[in-house]
C-alpha cells in the first residue's frame, strides 16, 4: 500500500502550495500561509507614478508592490508562467523579500519544476531561518522529490520552533511510513493522539494509525480495526472513517459488515457522497441493481449535472430493463452535452431493446466517423434496417460507412454479408476481394471469402482462402473445421483433413459441426464403426441439425442399420429447407426401404451457419 503514502505526500504538498487538497482542509492547515492569503498585496499598493531614472527606496518599494500584485493576479488566473515572471521582476526590487520566493516556489512547483521550487524554498529558509511557513513549504518540496530525510528535518526543525505545531509531527509519521519505519511513525502519531484534546482531530490521527498498522500486514488486522474504531466512536459523524472502516471489512472478506455499517450510517446522518459510492459499487459486484440504483440516486442528488453519474444510472435502467427510464435519463445527458457519441450509442442500443428500430437507427447514424462506437453503430444501425426489410437502406448504410472510414475490416465482412443474404454471391466475393488486398492479415475476411467460394461453387478457391486463414493463425477453429470439411468433400488429401479436423477437435471438443466433420472425414475413409461415434456424438450435442442427422443416417445405411438410417432420414427431412436438401434427403429415404443406395453427399457448409457468422468480427 505504499502507493496510497506517495500520493498523501503528493496532496500535502499541494496543500502547502495551493490549498487545494481538501483531506486536510479540516485541519485548518496552513490558515495563515501567504500562499492561501486572498488579499495579499500590501497595504499601501500604488501603482509606479515615477520613472524609472528615480530609483529612491520609494520607487523600489511600489515597483516592488506592483509587481508583486500582478503575480498574485496571474496566479489566481492559472497563468503560471506569467506569474513567475511578476514574482521574479518583484525580488529585482526586493530581493529580502521571503513571501515572494516562497510565492515564486508555488509556482514553479505548479509548473513541474521542482528544482526551482526547491531553490527558491532554500533561499526563503536561508534568508528567515525561524520562518515556520517557508519551512514547511521546503519539507513539503523534499518530500515530493523523495528527499525524505531532508524533509524530515524540515519537519523536526518546525517542531523545535513552534511546539504547538501538531501538522510537522504528523508529516513525518507518514515520512517515516514512507521508509517502512513503522514503529517511529505508530510512536509519534500515538504521542499525537496522547495530547490532543479535540474529538474530530483525535479520530483523524486514529485513522492515520490504523492506516500505519494495515501497511504492516495480517498481523496487525485487530490493531487496524481497533483504531479505525476508535476513529469512529470519538466521530461517529466522519462519513471518511465510516468508508475507511467499511473498506477494511471489504478487503478482510466481511463485506456484510461493510454494508451494515454503510447502511447503518445512512440511516442515522443521511446521504454522503462517499457512503453511497462505496454502497453501490458493493452493489453492482453483487448484481443487486435495485440497491445501487438506490444509491446512485443519492449521488445523482449531490449533483445534477454530473454526465457520469447520469450514465451510470442510465446503463442500470438499461439492465433492470427500465428502458423508459434509461431514455430519459440518456437524454438529460445529450440536453446538457448533445455531441457526445457514447450517449447516442447507448441510446440506439435502447430503442433496439425496445424494438422502436426507426429511432435505434437515427440515434445509431448520429455518431461520428471519429468515434469509438462509429464501427459498431454502423453495423447495429444496418442490422436494425435489415430486420425491418429495408435492405437497400441497410446496404446503403454500410457503404456510406466504408466511404467515411475504410480502415474498419467489420464493414466489408457485415456489407458482404448483406449482399449473400440477398443472393449477390458474385458481388459479395468481389467486395471480400477488394477487402483482402486491403487487410492481407485479416483472417476473418479470408474466412468469410473462402466460404463464399464455397456458396459459389469454387472449392479450390476456398480452399486456398482457408490455407491462408491458417498460415496467419493456426489456432483458427473455424478454418481449420471448414478446409477439413471442403478437404473431404472433395476426396482430396483426407489424411491431412483428418489432422486438420483433430486439431480443431482438440481446440472445442465439444462443438458438434466439428465432431460432424470428424465423422465425415473417416466416413470417406470407409472408417464406418469410427466415423459413428463422431456423428452420434455429434448428434447429441445438435439433434436440431438437418445436415447431421443426415450423416449419421448415411453412417447407418453403410452398416447396415436400415431401420435406424430411416429414422434419422425422416427427421432430417423434417428438419431441412424446401428445394434440393429435401429433395436429396427424400430419395435417400426411399433408397434405403428398398437397398442400400450408392449416393453422393451433398456439401454442408450451407447448414454451418454458426462458422458464417462468426466471420463478422
Amino acid at each position: 500500500m505504499s502507493h496510497i503514502w506517495i500520493r498523501w505526500i503528493s496532496c500535502l504538498t499541494a496543500i502547502m502550495l495551493m490549498s487545494s487538497c481538501s483531506s486536510f482542509s479540516r485541519f485548518g492547515l496552513f490558515k495563515d500561509s501567504t500562499l492561501n492569503n486572498l488579499n495579499p498585496a500590501p497595504q499601501k499598493f500604488s501603482p509606479p507614478m515615477v520613472s524609472e531614472s528615480q530609483i529612491d527606496p520609494t520607487y523600489m518599494r511600489t515597483q516592488a508592490d506592483y509587481h508583486y500584485a500582478l503575480g498574485v493576479a496571474y496566479s489566481l488566473d492559472g497563468k503560471t508562467e506569467q506569474a513567475v515572471d511578476a514574482f521574479k521582476l518583484t525580488l529585482i526590487y526586493d530581493p529580502s523579500a521571503v513571501a515572494v520566493r516562497v510565492r515564486l516556489a508555488a509556482e514553479y512547483f505548479k509548473s513541474g519544476l521542482y528544482s526551482e521550487a526547491i531553490e527558491q524554498a532554500e533561499m526563503a529558509v536561508e534568508a528567515d531561518d525561524k520562518n515556520v511557513e517557508a519551512r514547511m513549504l521546503l519539507g513539503g518540496l523534499y518530500s515530493t522529490v523523495k528527499m525524505y530525510d531532508l524533509a524530515i528535518v524540515q519537519y523536526q526543525m518546525v517542531s523545535e520552533l513552534d511546539n504547538e505545531n501538531q501538522d510537522a509531527p504528523l508529516y513525518i509519521s507518514l515520512l517515516l511510513t514512507e521508509q517502512k519505519k513503522y514503529t517511529e511513525a505508530s510512536k509519534l502519531l500515538q504521542e499525537l493522539i496522547r495530547k490532543e484534546s479535540r474529538p474530530q482531530t483525535k479520530a483523524s490521527y486514529y485513522l492515520y494509525l490504523g492506516s500505519v498498522y494495515e501497511e504492516q500486514g495480517d498481523a496487525f488486522k485487530a490493531k487496524v480495526e481497533s483504531a479505525y474504531n476508535k476513529a469512529l466512536s470519538l466521530n461517529p459523524r466522519s462519513s471518511k472513517a465510516t468508508v475507511t472502516l467499511a473498506k477494511f471489512y471489504i478487503e478482510n472478506e466481511q463485506e456484510h459488515r461493510a454494508v451494515k455499517l454503510l447502511s447503518g450510517y445512512q440511516v442515522r446522518f443521511g446521504p454522503k457522497r462517499n457512503v453511497a459510492r462505496l454502497l453501490s459499487q458493493i452493489h453492482l459486484k453483487n448484481d443487486n441493481y435495485a440497491k445501487a440504483m438506490e444509491q446512485i440516486e443519492v449521488l445523482e442528488s449531490f449533483d445534477r449535472t454530473d454526465l457520469n453519474i447520469k450514465l451510470r444510472l442510465a446503463l442500470i435502467y438499461m439492465e433492470v430493463k427500465k428502458f423508459g427510464l434509461a431514455v430519459n435519463k440518456l437524454q438529460e445527458v445529450l440536453a446538457i452535452d448533445p455531441r457526445n457519441d457514447k450517449i447516442y450509442f447507448y441510446l440506439g442500443a435502447v430503442y433496439e431493446e425496445m424494438g422502436q428500430q426507426e429511432l435505434a437507427v437515427n440515434s445509431f447514424l448520429q455518431v461520428s466517423a471519429g468515434s469509438r462506437f462509429f464501427a459498431e453503430s454502423v453495423i447495429h444501425a444496418a442490422h436494425a434496417l435489415k430486420a425491418m426489410g429495408q435492405n437497400s437502406r441497410a446496404n446503403e448504410v454500410i457503404r456510406q460507412a466504408i466511404e467515411k472510414r475504410d480502415d474498419v475490416p467489420q464493414f466489408y465482412a457485415f456489407y458482404a454479408s448483406l449482399l449473400e443474404e440477398q443472393n449477390q454471391v458474385a458481388a459479395a466475393i468481389a467486395l471480400l476481394t477488394d477487402s483482402v488486398k486491403k487487410f492481407p492479415s485479416h483472417t476473418q475476411l479470408h474466412f468469410f471469402l473462402g466460404s463464399m467460394y464455397d456458396r459459389a461453387g469454387q472449392p479450390k478457391k476456398t480452399v486456398e482462402h482457408m490455407e491462408l486463414v491458417i498460415q496467419i493463425d493456426q489456432q483458427h477453429v473455424q478454418a481449420l473445421n471448414y478446409l477439413a470439411y471442403t478437404l473431404a468433400e472433395m476426396n482430396s488429401d483426407l489424411p491431412r483433413a483428418e489432422k486438420l479436423v483433430r486439431r480443431a477437435l482438440d481446440l472445442k471438443p465439444e462443438d458438434a459441426y466439428i465432431l460432424d466433420t470428424m465423422g465425415w472425414v473417416l466416413f470417406k475413409q470407409q472408417r464406418f464403426q469410427d466415423s459413428l461415434q463422431f456423428l452420434e456424438a455429434a448428434y447429441r450435442v445438435k439433434s436440431d441439425e438437418s445436415v447431421i442427422a443426415e450423416h449419421l443416417a448415411d453412417v447407418y445405411v453403410k452398416m447396415q442399420l436400415m431401420e435406424k438410417a430411416r429414422v434419422m432420414y425422416k427427421k432430417a427431412l423434417g428438419m431441412s429447407a424446401d428445394g434440393p436438401d429435401q429433395q436429396r434427403i427424400r430419395a435417400k429415404l426411399i433408397a434405403s426401404e428398398v437397398q442400400q443406395p450408392e449416393f453422393k453427399r451433398q456439401p454442408a457448409s450451407s447448414a454451418r451457419a454458426e462458422s458464417k457468422s462468426s466471420s463478422v468480427d
